[in-house]
This record gives C-alpha cells, structure tokens and sequence, in this order.
C-alpha cells in the first residue's frame, strides 16, 4: 500500500511546484480511520487535500507485521495521506493523526537536531530527537535540499538517535526518497530502532526505503549504484 503513497507524493510533486507538507498517518483499523476523517473535516481540514487509503492486505502482511509494541491486529491497519501547501493546515492535521493514530503511544520526544557530515563522497544525515511536524520534519527538508544543491546525490540517513516519527516525519521521509529518485540520486537509511522498524514494515515502508543495520555496510552498499 506504501508503494501507492509513493506514487501519489510522486505524481503531486510533479504537478504542483509549491513546497507540498506530506503526511501519513497509521490506524489499527478501517473505523479508527473513519472516526479521523471525520474529526479532519469537522476541525476544517479540507477534504480535497485527505486522502484516505485501502487497508493492508493479509498478503502484505507477515504475522511479524502484524504486531506493533507487542500487540496483535485484530483488524487491518489503514492510513491517511494528507497534502497540503498550508503551514497551519498541516500542524492540525498532523495533531490529529497523530493523537488518533498508532504512534501516540510511543511519542517521547519533540526536539530534533540534524547534522550531516562527509564520507567518501557520500552526504551522512545525522539526526537525533524526534522528526515532527514543523521544525523537525522542515529541518529535514532543508538539510537534503542543501546537500542536493551542492551536488550530493547519495545521502544516508542514520536514525540511530531518533526516538519518534510522526505523521509528517513519515510523508517527509517518503517525499525526501521521491525526491532523490526523481533526481537521479538514492537514499539509504540505517540505524533504525525497532519501534521505526515495526512502523516501516507496518506500512509497507521497508518495500519502499533501502535500509541497513550498520554505517559500513550502508556505506558499501552505495559501490555498487550506478547514479545518474
């Protein structure tokens, strides 16, 4: 289901020019989703930039991702995409998806810093805190927009201090991939803790994203891509 996100922020990037806030949110079922959408639409939210999506289907699905923080589905999990070009829009509409949606119960963080760093000719991304809507997920934007205009198109994103991604963490990790694919350029992540990881597989996100356990191996990884 990841992969048809991706193809959605991909073809709404390339039709609108403006800076696009993405975001994603993750529900435990069709109703939770539901409920949602409505409180969106009664807080103003406007229906043409909600998009709501089909659940998961049992095939893609392993009984692994079928647990998140210990406990099992009992309905299939659905997700929310939203898109707006509005700041304010976008704040709100991440405060309810993320209160409504499944990562609510592991958010310990708020701040964010980011950092990057060189390593044979690949850019290193290095965040720590949380990336959030607002500063984290635009300080995220901002440091892979500088390093593509330097000529960086091979980035790395160690998440190994990152303790929570929201809604718009998620779509900025997704538009940052769509980005970097459109570009000619790859992105790799490594480092993830396990709540990340049981959130990407969820998803369906680590279909989508190139991700390694350890910096070497991310590194070498990036020997053999033929880049553009």
């Amino acid at each position: 289901m990841l992969l048809g996100v991706h193809r959605e922020v991909e073809r709404r990037d390339r039709l609108k020019e403006d800076p696009m806030e993405t975001l994603i949110g993750v529900f435990a079922s069709r109703k939770r989703a539901e409920e949602t959408v409505r409180e969106l639409l009664d807080k103003h939210v406007p229906q043409e930039v909600v998009f709501p999506m089909l659940e998961l289907s049992p095939s893609e699905r392993s009984s692994e991702e079928s647990k998140f923080s210990g406990e099992a589905w009992t309905e299939r999990p659905s997700l929310i995409l939203v898109r707006t070009d509005q700041q304010e829009i976008a704040r709100l509409a991440a405060d309810i998806l993320d209160r409504m949606g499944i990562s609510a119960q592991w958010r310990t963080s708020t701040g964010i810093k980011i950092a990057s760093r060189q390593v044979g000719g690949i850019a290193i991304v290095d965040a720590h805190g949380a990336i959030t809507v607002g500063m984290g997920n635009m300080m995220l934007r901002d440091i892979v927009t500088s390093l593509l205009k330097e000529g960086n198109k091979k980035l790395l994103l160690n998440l190994r201090e990152v303790e929570y991604i929201d809604s718009a963490g998620l779509g900025e990790l997704v538009k940052t991939h769509t980005t970097l694919e459109r570009q000619g350029g790859q992105l790799k992540i490594v480092n993830i803790n396990q709540k990340v990881q049981d959130l990407f597989k969820l998803t369906g996100l680590h279909k989508v994203f190139d991700v390694h356990e350890n910096e070497a191996d991310a590194i070498q990884s990036f020997g053999s891509a033929k880049l553009r």
